[in-house]
């Protein structure tokens, strides 16, 4: 560790910005970071902290720590601006646009708790988020400044299952219509996160669809202005960037906080008939009879060794993965014979390290399916939520190890 002397007269300047990975602790003085005081932290990978002094200061940091000394405050002074403009025009929703690390969850940072009433954010960003596992949309009351959006305290989140909006949008908008309702009701101001996903069609009519389900009194446009949207009330604010994070920092980061939501977890079993299952068509429809198996059996040509039917859809679990597209037309003569919409068909192996999200009355946290048994009824969760609190156990999109590691996205079912 090294020692930094900041001395507020001298033209080397009185902030410094601290890449991560960091720690660092004040030795004499007083330091903020985005409006907060802070004595020690620590900076994860991939971060990039402004640290301001209000006095003459020491603060002993990492020593190979890159570090940056700026004269002044690093806090574009438009942000003030802005807080006396939501103050003035008495805002209660405002939502933060940009691209990818343009200093959304900056700006929200410094804004929390600098104007007066209960406040909360909506982090719809479940790429990057901050206030709740990867693959959720993450809702958190702010009861005081503070230096991250991830010191806040998670009030709930609603389980999306993947950690890219991609080909999933209505799950996510109704994710979104979810929180935002709780937001509204307990507290008087919501600053909203998004992700980085701005440009192409796809992106727009998504944005555009949560800028509806939302309704925002404000729209801040992080770095640039955003041409689909000048049609709404928003502002240009300048961004906070010090540098960019690539592909494998913000993998590194999802992990991260994919290793956090599983700390001190162990394997649990859960009966499926005392839990709700959700997300999934396994496990929702009216098991199949051994005379039933046998018959579509026949009908398939392959060994079948479980099986679900529901008002629209039948759900056969087989030894070895098949091609579905080598069985097509014996699909489409179930699917006639049982008048249902969709025929599945998937391995048990399908299934395991699968992400899943746990419910109570509000979100509980993550886990990692390890094991169905079908003869119990039973599946082994891989969790740090303890079995009292698993209620509802929600199906993901995607595959992670039991320390946080993806295996990648899995079919949506």
């Amino acid at each position: 560790m090294r020692v930094i002397t900041l001395i507020r007269d001298e033209i080397k300047g009185n902030s410094l910005l601290v890449e991560g990975p960091a720690e660092f602790e004040v030795l004499k003085g007083s330091v903020s970071v985005f409006g907060c005081p802070v004595s020690r932290l620590s900076i994860p990978n991939g971060k990039v902290l402004p640290l301001y002094m209000e006095e003459d200061t020491s603060v002993r940091i990492t020593d190979d720590a890159h570090v940056i000394p700026l004269e002044g405050s690093p806090i574009p002074g438009e942000w003030d601006s802005l807080l006396e403009r939501i103050i003035s025009e008495d805002y209660r929703k405002i939502m933060f646009v940009g691209h990818s690390d343009t200093g959304k969850s900056s700006a929200i940072t410094y804004m929390i708790k600098r104007v007066e009433g209960q406040q909360c954010v909506l982090d719809t960003d479940i790429g990057q988020a901050d206030v709740s596992p990867p693959a959720s949309i993450g809702l958190a009351i702010a009861e005081e400044k503070i230096p991250g959006l991830s010191y806040l305290k998670l009030y709930d989140a609603f389980f999306i299952g993947k950690t890219s909006p991609a080909k999933i949008e209505l799950r996510c908008l109704r994710g979104i219509a979810s929180m935002i309702k709780k937001a509204e009701e307990i507290s008087d101001m919501v600053f909203i996160d998004t992700t980085g996903w701005v440009y192409g069609i796809g992106a727009r009519e998504y944005k555009l669809a949560k800028i509806g389900v939302i309704d925002p009194d404000l729209i801040v446009c992080m770095g640039r202005d955003i041409y689909y949207l000048r049609d709404y009330n928003r502002v240009v604010l300048p961004s906070f960037v010090v540098k960019k994070r690539d592909k494998i920092e913000r993998a590194e980061f999802r992990e991260r906080k994919f290793r956090e939501g599983l700390r001190n977890g162990k394997r649990i079993s859960v009966k499926l008939d005392e839990v709700r299952i959700m997300n999934s068509m396994l496990f929702s429809g009216n098991t199949l009879t051994d005379e039933e198996l046998k018959s579509l059996e026949k009908l398939v040509g392959i060994r079948l060794i479980y099986g679900e039917k529901s008002d629209d859809f039948i759900v056969l679990l087989t030894d070895e993965p098949v091609n579905i597209r080598d069985i097509m037309p014996d699909i489409k003569t179930v699917k006639a014979l049982f008048e249902i919409a969709d025929v599945r068909l998937y391995t048990l192996s399908h299934f395991e390290n699968l992400l899943l999200g746990i419910r109570k009355d509000r979100f509980m946290g993550i886990g990692v399916m390890k094991n169905i048994r079908l003869e119990d009824r039973e599946i082994e969760i891989f969790t740090s939520v303890p079995r009292e609190d698993v209620e509802t156990v929600e199906f993901g999109m995607m595959k992670i190890t039991e320390d946080g590691r993806e295996l990648g996205f899995v079919e949506y079912y």
